[in-house]
């Protein structure tokens, strides 16, 4: 990992890279806090905000306070300044990364991610790559953003309902909105969210806060959403 000027270890981001950008939208429209704490940041999970204080302190975009520095405030409102912006940081924080040349493989981007490991490290390599991409600068073409993995299991076909139990119940967790055109769209887990591991049930509550957010703006019939 790289050290910045002020001797403080940058720490690579694992949130989704359209998490960031959606931020200095939501600051484009709404205006850039003056803090930027948990309260702005309420429309998504506590896990999420918490991901989204850390990257915005690494890429000093706020200070240790979370107050806003200038630089926040001049991308937020300059979207076409995003990706040149985005290419100097993958500069200065991801030297390493950028130093490999056009034919490594994924398993060289991997190495230069330790010491994280397991879905921490695929989440980081992910981020790292749709930021490569955002700021047009040519990487490997052998890379490519890896899903999770289960230990080797297959994976279920996509679309493919849970087993009923015997009361005809489901064992999962489901919701469901509505969107104003009357389009259903439902998010179904085929297991308890508590039973799943902390990565996976913390992506699966962010596209909760998104469905939750999508319905806000019309009418929505959730049919239940439970965490037990």
């Amino acid at each position: 990992m790289d050290e910045g000027g002020d001797g403080r270890r940058f720490k690579y981001p694992y949130l989704p890279f359209a998490t960031f950008i959606d931020v200095l939208d939501r600051m484009r429209q709404s205006g850039v806090p003056e803090r930027v704490d948990r309260d702005f940041l309420s429309y998504t999970s506590g896990v999420m905000q918490s991901y989204l204080l850390a990257m915005l302190k690494g890429f000093g975009l706020i200070d240790e306070n979370n107050y806003r520095t200038g630089t926040l405030e001049w991308l937020a409102h300059n979207p076409d300044a995003r990706s040149g912006f985005v290419g100097d940081l993958l500069r200065e924080h991801y030297k390493e990364q950028l130093a490999l040349g056009p034919d490594a493989t994924p398993e060289m981007l991997e190495e230069t991610f330790a010491p994280l490991q397991g879905d921490t490290k695929r989440k980081a390599i992910t981020f790292f790559l749709h930021a490569v991409k955002f700021a047009d600068i040519p990487v490997s073409p052998r890379f490519k953003a890896r899903r999770s993995s289960s230990g080797g299991a297959p994976r279920k076909a996509a679309g493919r309902r849970p087993e009923e139990t015997d009361d005809g119940q489901r064992p999962g967790d489901s919701y469901t909105i509505v969107l104003g055109s009357g389009v259903e769209v439902s998010l179904l887990v085929s297991e308890r969210l508590l039973s799943l591991d902390r990565d996976d049930r913390d992506f699966i509550l962010h596209l909760v806060d998104e469905m939750q957010e999508r319905a806000a703006t019309g009418h929505h019939e959730p049919d239940g959403y439970r965490a037990d």
